[in-house]
């Protein structure tokens, strides 16, 4: 699980991924979304309209959980990413329905402002592990790095590449 925070405000974060990447992303936020709202609310159970949890110690996860201003900060990109999503696919994802659910259980998530973002920009299985860069760097680097290594070229429909993408 990876969120991929590349930029402060949630829509430009949605805005700057590719294609792929969005509909990726939007399954990803239902999940953490869900192991938080399961954790907070239910003590690691499955809440109504959950998603199961999956790896609830994540430390996305983790920031999700540690203030309410991270978990709507999470929300929002989550409905940013979908509205890029239903402009591709003329539909919303079928996991959107999920994240404003999880949302809506928000007050079960502490109270306090966004915290720094969590630097999880690693990936064993590619060998890349940018943990020790600046967040929103580490993840713009991390993003170029996988699209770099991807079948196909990366798109963005009815958007342009962000400045910081390298060809």
């Amino acid at each position: 699980m990876n969120i991929l925070a590349t930029s402060a405000d949630p829509v430009n974060s949605a805005l700057n991924l590719d294609d792929k990447s969005i509909t990726s992303q939007i399954g990803e936020v239902a999940q953490i979304m869900s192991n938080a709202v399961n954790k907070m609310k239910e003590g690691n159970k499955r809440a109504p309209g959950m998603l199961k949890s999956k790896n609830p110690d994540h430390p996305w996860t983790q920031w999700a959980c540690e203030s309410r201003g991270n978990f709507v900060w999470l929300a929002q990109y989550g409905l940013a990413l979908d509205e890029v999503y239903k402009k591709i696919h003329e539909k919303s994802h079928h996991k959107t329905p999920i994240i404003k659910s999880a949302h809506i259980e928000r007050m079960f998530i502490p109270h306090g402002e966004r915290k720094t973002f969590v630097n999880h920009a690693k990936c064993t299985r590619r060998k890349v592990d940018l943990t020790y860069s600046p967040v929103l760097t580490a993840y713009r680097d991390f993003v170029n790095y996988c699209w770099h290594y991807d079948k196909g070229i990366p798109k963005w429909t009815g958007r342009t590449p962000p400045a910081w993408f390298a060809k």
